[in-house]
């Protein structure tokens, strides 16, 4: 057995091989072609490249990217940074969509003469920039300015609209006491959707103390679907005496609107939605 594993993966390496020598030598460039087999290792990029009505070009997608509807057809390369360089051979594709901190994808499809599109750290304001250029790589950017041009309004209107008295809000991330920063896409989302983030002091996301939790006394607090439960939360020890919990104003997210590019303008919606919603749960 252990003789036909070796000469199985011996194998498999032979035909990597051959498919690399087969490429050009010379180093990938950006052409004016758009391209037409993409493979996108960021969920933000995957539901843009939807929305940008590129469903038809996206032959492959991580792991990840599968929570995004219309990505039913795309293969499924990996997880992550964690791919598959001979599927993404055999696909043929012709542009990667990563995130900025896949360094080792940065150079596994430098060698592999394939170009990139690297998304950049994502804030709400950097956003319908990012849809702009991914856009115009991908030739659609007509329907990138429009998009860009709706969420740009959507940012004024909010920001002129925004309300006097902010509602004090908690967003509990993905373990107890680890809160969004206000220098963070979900602290855009949280400031945008009109509320006050209570971690005043904490710009990144990380972990706080208990204590300053509940001296913020959020009025409205948000948990992450899969990771803690209102429940849970309401039986942590002195959480009793917060405005959300007496109130019953503890809501669940969809991690999905989490991910930074995901739907934001999607995200404020339902975040504002709960936020000024006088009903409890």
């Amino acid at each position: 057995m252990a003789r036909i594993h070796f000469f199985h993966s011996l194998r498999r390496a032979w035909l990597l091989l051959s498919l690399l020598a087969a490429l050009p030598l010379a180093a990938a460039t950006e052409s004016g072609t758009p391209p037409r087999r993409i493979l996108s290792t960021t969920t933000a990029g995957t539901a843009l490249l939807i929305e940008l009505g590129a469903a038809g070009e996206l032959a492959a997608i991580d792991r990840y990217g599968k929570i995004v509807p219309g990505t039913e057809h795309a293969a499924e390369v990996g997880r992550g940074s964690a791919l598959s360089a001979e599927r993404v051979l055999l696909l043929e594709i012709d542009l990667a969509v990563i995130w900025y901190y896949q360094h080792s994808l940065q150079s596994l499809f430098r060698r592999m003469n394939i170009p990139t599109f690297i998304v950049p750290p994502l804030r709400c304001d950097n956003y319908p920039d990012v849809v702009e250029a991914l856009g115009k790589r991908i030739g659609r950017a007509e329907k990138a300015a429009e998009l860009a041009a709706r969420f740009r309004r959507l940012i004024r209107e909010l920001e002129q609209n925004a309300p006097a008295r902010r509602t004090r809000v908690y967003l509990e991330l993905y373990s107890p006491c680890r809160s969004a920063g206000n220098e963070s896409y979900a602290g855009d989302l949280l400031r945008l959707s009109g509320g006050e983030n209570v971690v005043s002091s904490l710009q990144r996301s990380g972990t706080v103390s208990a204590e300053a939790i509940i001296h913020g006394d959020p009025e409205v607090i948000f948990v992450v679907d899969g990771f803690t439960s209102p429940d849970e939360l309401v039986k942590r020890s002195g959480w009793g005496e917060i405005s959300a919990v007496r109130n019953r104003r503890v809501f669940t997210i969809d991690r999905k609107y989490l991910v930074p590019g995901y739907d934001p303008a999607g995200a404020i919606r339902e975040m504002s939605r709960l936020l000024h919603s006088s009903r409890k749960q």
